[in-house]
């Protein structure tokens, strides 16, 4: 919204000109990312960093019910212009930066019109500089189907990606809207990314309406059909101003951050999480913040079941070696000084901590040895998910107990129902 009057200058700037920088600015229309000043990369220290963001695009073109992105960002994606996303990492170049990039995209794919032109430049850049960076970002899973865009982010060194598959039900898929994801076979795809040289970490969620019992299992054989080591599990959380929300708020579903239900109304909710712990807790131990549709303690225990089966120890160093063999790297980027050195840093941590570790020190060191004869690239990528278990090991060993109180709270203690089956009809009190 531009100050009345001055239709060239916004009204934040002329806030901040007055002296006066706070209050609640509002706009008719979402930021125009062609005119984002670039980053102050200057001010990092990059021996604190794993990677550095850089952003290309906002928003994401599909409508899924539970999503917020759509919602903040808008199902219109914005997007830089070629030049100006090279001038950012022209500028991290320049500072001596090197190693991995993230695209910190909602959907990096979202406008593919206009990513394919940016690849090639970025390719032809990177080319020129002796590809000086590798690349992470986040996509939908319609990426596996084009040719001419795998193989665009194969020639820039795009290692990464993350994918919001979300359920491997094409049933549940089809109800929450995420319609992208059931189009061809899950397994299918993954592996199709594999070929382009490409990991996919993966994104997985416990608690839709019509889910079926025995879920865990399915979304376990998912798991380690496609490969995926970088599995995240969590609880659906009804965000603010989604679709899913208004529906559950009609329905009388919604819990507030203490556990009881929301009244219903036509005032928007707010409220960010929710969950034994109350507000602030993320999707793990936290999560369902509304009246499920199956028990509530059936789906805490399936979570749990999935938690401890794909992160045990063997079956995840065995899934990462496994996704190893299947992939096939084309790696550009080729590591500095100060990238190997800070990798050789790595790699014995991870070594010390394997060994130290009787779960993992067996499997740990045979798999490694073999994971040698795939060469350099794949040992690499084995040893950086290695790397990666010693978090999720103690995030593992964190969440179990947590998700014990959960249960034993919804079966015990809780004001709310334990299903939607158990809810009293609208307008009688729940106690």
């Amino acid at each position: 919204m531009l100050g009345e009057g001055e239709l060239s200058i916004p009204i934040w700037l002329e806030s901040w000109r007055n002296g006066q920088p706070r209050g609640l600015f509002q706009s008719a229309t979402r930021p125009d990312v062609t005119v984002t000043p670039p980053p102050r990369f200057d001010l990092l220290d990059f021996n604190d960093y794993i990677h550095v963001g850089v952003q290309f695009s906002r928003g994401c073109p599909f409508n899924c019910e539970f999503c917020d992105i759509i919602e903040l960002y808008g199902r219109v994606p914005r997007v830089k212009t070629a030049a100006q996303f090279i001038n950012e990492l022209q500028h991290l170049y320049e500072l001596g930066y090197r190693g991995w990039i993230d695209v910190v995209d909602d959907n990096f794919i979202g406008n593919r019109k206009l990513v394919k032109p940016m690849l090639k430049e970025l390719a032809e850049w990177s080319r020129a500089r002796k590809y000086p960076f590798f690349f992470s970002t986040e996509a939908t899973m319609n990426l596996a189907d084009d040719d001419e865009l795998l193989a665009a982010m194969q020639d820039a060194d795009f290692r990464y990606v993350f994918m919001g598959i979300e359920t491997p039900d094409p049933d549940l898929l089809a109800l929450t809207q995420k319609r992208v994801n059931a189009m061809k076979p899950i397994v299918d795809r993954v592996q199709r990314i594999y070929d382009a040289g490409m990991t996919v970490a993966a994104g997985f969620i416990f608690g839709f309406d019509e889910e079926p019992n025995g879920n865990d299992k399915a979304m376990i054989s998912c798991i380690e059909d496609t490969g995926i080591v970088i599995a995240m599990v969590g609880l659906l959380v009804a965000l603010p101003n989604t679709q899913l929300t208004a529906r559950l708020q009609r329905e009388g579903r919604l819990l507030s951050p203490d556990l009881q239900l929301v009244p219903q109304g036509d005032e928007p909710y707010r409220i960010m999480n929710t969950g034994k712990f109350g507000e602030g807790e993320d999707n793990q131990a936290a999560g369902l913040n509304f009246v499920t549709s199956r028990d509530r303690v059936t789906i805490y225990e399936e979570y749990k079941n999935v938690i401890d089966q794909v992160y045990a120890p063997n079956h995840y160093l065995y899934r990462a070696f496994r996704t190893a063999r299947r992939l096939r790297p084309r790696y550009r980027h080729q590591p500095g000084w100060w990238e190997w050195k800070r990798n050789l840093r790595g790699l014995f941590s991870t070594m010390v901590w394997m060994t130290r570790n009787r779960e993992t020190r067996f499997t740990y060191w045979s798999l490694s040895w073999k994971s040698i004869w795939l060469g350099l690239d794949r040992f690499d990528y084995f040893q950086r998910m290695a790397s990666l278990y010693m978090h999720f090991h103690n995030q593992t060993q964190f969440l179990k107990p947590q998700l014990d109180i959960n249960i034993d709270f919804a079966r015990h203690h809780a004001a709310y129902p334990r299903s939607v089956a158990d809810m009293q009809p609208q307008g009688t009190a729940i106690s």
